[in-house]
This record gives C-alpha cells, structure tokens and sequence, in this order.
C-alpha cells in the first residue's frame, strides 16, 4: 500500500450515502435531519486541492494557500467589512479538541496586521 501519490490508498466510508432532495445531494446514513433540509442549505462541491496531507488542505481551505502566511478568509471579511465594536475580537474561532491540523494559520492575519487575526475561544480549562 502506498502512502503518497496519485494512487494511494484511502479509507473508504464508513456509513452509507444516498442521494436526497431535489438536488440530489448526497447525505449520509447518521444525517438524518439534513437528509429532509437538503435542498435548503449551501453545499460546496467545488472545491479541489493537490494537498495530499490534512495541515496543507486546510490552511488552503481556509487561505487560498497551502503554506501559512496568508490571510484566512475571516480575515479578509474583517479587512474589507470592519466590525462593529472595537471591544471585541472581529471574528472568533471555535475549535474542538486540543489538535487542529495546521494550527493558528487557519485563521491567521498573514500579511495584514494582527488586529484581522481571528481569536480562538478555549473549548476547555478556566472560564474566568
């Protein structure tokens, strides 16, 4: 079994699929709810990326790029837009677990100044 390249093996799903809706959108078997909403909500199926690790993907994901250093999209939202209070962070991360593939540059100023850097809330510990 290779582990790179354009023949490398992958992990097939685990749950079933079938199409719903008008759209013919495929849902899995442990969605339920959004098997009946389907037409009704946004799914991008466009997206496409060489990247074959998670870290890569997702920083291209949420830049455009594959290697950090570039604004995320909350970023640009934030630059362009500005955001109603200066109070506040303009944008917030919301994250679970302790890992995330590809860290902090998933919602990274890059270029821009830190202040369109969005702020990760803590899923654990202290609230105070």
């Amino acid at each position: 079994m290779r582990s790179s390249g354009p023949d490398a093996a992958v992990l097939g799903p685990r749950f079933k699929f079938a199409r719903h809706g008008q759209s013919g959108a495929e849902i899995a078997e442990v969605l339920p709810h959004l098997a009946t909403v389907v037409d009704d909500i946004c799914l991008i199926r466009s997206m496409r990326t060489d990247q074959f690790n998670h870290a890569p993907a997702q920083i291209f994901l949420n830049t455009g790029f594959s290697q950090p250093g570039r604004p995320s999209l909350g970023s640009w939202v934030v630059y362009g837009l500005g955001c109603e209070t200066k109070d506040l962070p303009a944008f917030v991360v919301l994250s679970t677990g302790s890992g995330i593939s590809g860290g902090s540059a998933n919602w990274s100023s890059g270029f821009l100044p830190t202040v369109y850097t969005g702020t990760r809330l803590r899923n654990q510990g202290d609230r105070s």
